[in-house]
């Protein structure tokens, strides 16, 4: 190529000849046959030859930027090919860090994968081939720009295969890969500048760069991949993080890196640095720049000491017991000396070199010599399925890690969300036994299926006190059919969560905002735990009040808004609810409003008893009121109780006549039906005639608090007071009392012999406990004339809790 030519390019790097006449001139007072003379124009000759090869690359590349740049300007390859314009096309920098993946920052990477060069190394000529087999992806495909279109993209503009860009991210789609560039220069041409840094300052540049990239994702495991003097700069990279205990971004380097595998990186010194200290004098003989940090920092020989120093520091990290976790690594070792001079006949980096002193980390030999053996054509190439097993392993490592950190931070999400009293109600409502035919009337005269299956939001179920509507609303919980008509919808998966509001004196958690919440998300992130958004650094753990209602609230709507699956949420007990009502009302009718009126995957069902605000705002919705169908199931509630009774009890009665006209007085309200049921069998226990039962059951109040009225008044004064005390501890203490609780405080109470609890503690499955716990069923069941009831909680160590049968 001519000076000319370069010119008419418009190369600003034209060569010229004066630093040759300079040198020319200066040689002149030597003889021809001078020694001297010989030697310098040799080298002259040598230098001139080299400047000119080098201006003849650059030149190349300047020709190919031009036409990759007017291929882009016309919106075709320089093949003819489509280009994906100049924003897709990957330029690897030569100093500090490029993506290499083709992934946009927000893909759901799982680890980072660096990759480091090494002596005379660069970003990514290091690991491109120097060939261009036919079978590559480029001999296939022709030239084409970065494209993020899967296999065949080709992620630079040199056409030998860049396989960290080319080929990796095929096989490793879930992983950020980077490259990272630094001047490792030994020796540069002429006047141009070699970086004085050494092994230290190189390995504190690069921890800092990776830091810059891992603003937005501290704590993703890193896996790094050097070759040569690129392992040393890693290392020198974590000795340093593992120092710097004030900046938590840098010390995260250390904590995130899984693992390190090494590709020829001399662990214990090289014979090529010993040999390039003897170049690096030859060089500045000759005016070129030479970097002995870098050398002497390799080669023992030299006198320093910094190799064995960080080949001690690196053996910290590797036996650190406080590091979070195990620090893995493997070491590629050069099958092949180098070859074309006899300086190069041995290995580079020899095996005892090459490898850690342990049999813990692993290693492995590539069929190449030091400069090929992290370079690849395929991904059948065998130094490459090498080296893609070892990465998968640790990448599987890091996944199984992070899903049992997942698995981990969630129980411990679902610990905190949970409390004792969550299933209270639930627990007494299972308790009661009711018949399933009970409510066979909702699923064939009532608007609830057809609601199910509707685009309809919200539901709400009206009754009066002692309807029932808490013990339907169980049965729809936990009934198969709410499944099946819920799936007529839009054939999609259902989910069923509830909340049971429990009257207590005060306030408590369980008829309260944040127990709402904190119910319905503990069932939530149950059941489909990858809409878990909360972070457990918003919560102390310690008591209910620990997580902010702001922050539960906006957890439940944001999560609801990612639900794949349909979710019908059931809210009994408005009317216990300690807090606006209104308020509550209208956030639950905001969690089933959907942005897809055609396609409403939220549902929300409520019940609480006629009053003025529920009234108001809910019956306009579809709804249904438990007076109006509660007859039928109120008949075969007594029709069902009253057949389990002894025979001898039923001589005499027509019980479908005698549960006909209990249902009709009932009025809708199983509790007074319950009542009913029991003057009807005490006045047969009485010896009474079926015309005396039914005068009795003519005289029952029909007023619930007249009927409690009735019952207390009927008892004798020991068991009044005996009754009033149980009443009080269990509606004033702090929260339910287990049953051990409740007899010693009685027996304190009155007086008596106090049990010693420790006997009795835990469950009833001691003899003595079993024997003390019936007893105590026994006389509750007496004292407390059915106004007490035990309930089992699987959360207290006591055993079964004792509740209030009803709010009235």
């Amino acid at each position: 190529m001519t000076m000319n030519g370069y010119k008419a390019l418009g190369t600003s790097t034209s060569p010229s000849s004066d630093h040759f006449k300079s040198l020319h001139l200066k040689a002149a007072p030597l003889s021809s046959s001078s020694p001297l003379r010989s030697q310098y124009l040799y080298k002259t000759n040598f230098l001139r030859s080299q400047y000119h090869q080098d201006h003849r690359h650059r030149h190349q590349r300047s020709v190919e930027d031009w036409r990759i740049t007017m291929a882009e300007a016309s919106g075709t390859s320089s093949t003819g090919g489509s280009s994906k314009g100049k924003e897709d096309q990957l330029h690897v920098k030569e100093l500090g860090l490029t993506q290499i993946d083709g992934h946009p920052e927000d893909h759901p990477f799982v680890a980072d994968v660096v990759f480091v060069h090494g002596l005379q190394g660069h970003p990514q000529r290091t690991w491109q081939s120097k060939s261009n087999p036919e079978s590559s992806i480029r001999a296939r495909k022709g030239l084409r720009l970065f494209s993020r279109k899967g296999t065949e993209a080709i992620a630079h503009d040199d056409p030998k295969p860049f396989w960290p860009a080319d080929i990796l991210p095929q096989d490793h789609k879930d992983v950020r890969i980077l490259t990272f560039g630094y001047d490792s220069k030994v020796t540069k041409a002429f006047m141009a500048p070699t970086s004085k840094n050494g092994i230290f300052q190189h390995g504190n540049s690069f921890l800092r760069a990776v830091s810059r990239a891992r603003v937005r994702c501290r704590q993703r495991p890193i896996v790094f991949v050097a070759h040569s003097l690129g392992g040393l700069v890693v290392k020198q990279a974590l000795i340093e993080a593992q120092k710097q205990i004030h900046d938590p971004d840098l010390l995260d380097i250390n904590d995130s890196t899984h693992a390190i595998i090494f590709f020829g990186t001399p662990h214990r010194g090289s014979d090529l640095a010993s040999w390039g200290l003897l170049l690096s004098t030859v060089a500045k003989a000759a005016q070129f720049d030479t970097n002995k940090a870098v050398l002497r920092d390799l080669d023992p020989m030299s006198g320093s000491s910094k190799l064995e120093e960080m080949r001690l520091d690196f053996d910290n990290i590797l036996q650190d017991s406080q590091r979070l976790s195990e620090l893995h690594v493997y070491s590629f070792q050069e099958e092949e000396g180098m070859t074309g001079t006899k300086l190069f006949g041995g290995k580079v980096v020899p095996n005892e070199s090459s490898s850690l002193d342990s049999r813990k980390y692993g290693n492995d030999t590539i069929h190449a010599n030091h400069m090929n053996m992290c370079r690849f054509s395929t991904k059948d190439d065998d130094g490459y399925e090498k080296f893609s097993a070892i990465l998968a392993k640790y990448i599987s490592q890091i996944k199984t890690k992070q899903y049992e950190a997942k698995n981990a931070r969630n129980d411990d999400i679902l610990t905190s969300l949970n409390f004792a009293e969550r299933r209270a109600r639930e627990y007494q409502l299972q308790n009661l036994d009711t018949k399933q035919e009970t409510f066979s009337w909702i699923w064939s005269s009532s608007s609830f299926v057809e609601w199910l299956s509707s685009q309809d939001g919200v539901y709400w179920i009206s009754g009066k006190p002692g309807s029932g509507k808490s013990t339907l609303v169980e049965h729809l919980v936990h009934h198969d059919r709410t499944k099946l008509e819920l799936q007529k919808q839009n054939h999609m998966s259902w989910i069923r969560l509830h909340f049971f509001s429990i009257f207590v004196v005060g306030k408590g958690i369980n008829n309260s905002f944040e127990g709402l919440l904190r119910s319905l998300l503990y069932q939530l992130f149950k059941a489909m735990p990858q809409l878990n958004t909360l972070d457990p650094d918003d919560s102390k753990y310690d008591s209910f009040s620990s997580w902010p209602e702001r922050k539960l609230r906006d957890a439940l709507r944001t999560s609801l808004g990612k639900a794949k699956e349909g979710v019908c949420i059931f809210v009994d007990g408005l009317d216990e609810y300690e807090g606006s009502l209104l308020e509550l009302i209208q956030f639950l009718k905001t969690l089933a409003t959907s942005d897809n009126s055609q396609d409403t995957s939220i549902k929300v069902c409520l019940s609480s008893r006629p009053e003025p605000i529920p009234s108001q705002f809910l019956q306009h919705l579809p709804n249904l009121s438990m007076s109006d169908h509660n007859a039928s199931g109120i008949q075969s509630y007594c029709l069902s109780t009253l057949e389990e009774l002894e025979p001898k009890v039923l001589e005499g009665l027509n019980i479908f006549q005698l549960s006909h006209t209990i249902a009709g007085r009932a009025e809708g309200v199983f509790l007074w039906a319950r009542f009913a049921l029991e003057e009807i069998i005490q006045g047969h226990s009485s010896g009474e005639t079926p015309k005396e039962m039914l005068v009795r059951l003519d005289s029952t109040p029909h007023d619930l608090e007249e009927i409690y009225d009735r019952i207390f008044h009927r008892m004798d004064a020991p068991a009044k007071e005996e009754c009033m005390i149980m009443l009080r501890l269990v509606c004033f203490a702090k929260r339910q009392l287990a049953w051990q609780e409740l007899l010693v405080a009685t027996d304190i109470a009155l007086n008596k012999d106090v049990v010693d609890s420790e006997r009795i503690r835990g469950d009833t499955d001691s003899a003595v406990a079993s024997k003390v716990y019936k007893t105590f069923t026994q006389r509750l069941r007496a004292k407390a004339v059915g106004l007490l009831e035990l309930v089992k909680q699987q959360q207290n160590e006591f055993g079964p809790d004792e509740a209030l049968l009803h709010r009235n």
